[in-house]
């Protein structure tokens, strides 16, 4: 079974949004945290996955799914 992850940050409305989303249906995932302070979201391994450096990141098995800029 592949592990569901959301990779943000617990500052970001955004990330708390997809939180409150997978608790509310008792969904199984991984949290990884992204330290935005830090920058790690301006640094390859997370633009890979999110080519424009937003958080929340969702990777469920093959899947995944970014954000855009406003």
């Amino acid at each position: 079974m592949a592990v569901r992850k959301v990779y943000g940050n617990l500052d970001s409305p955004a990330t708390l949004k997809v939180l409150a989303c997978l608790f509310e249906h008792h969904l199984d995932f991984e949290f990884v945290p992204v330290d935005i302070s830090a920058g790690d979201n301006r640094k390859r391994p997370f633009l890979n996955m999110s080519p424009f450096g937003q958080v929340p990141v969702f990777e469920d098995g093959g899947y995944t799914q970014f954000g855009k800029p406003r």
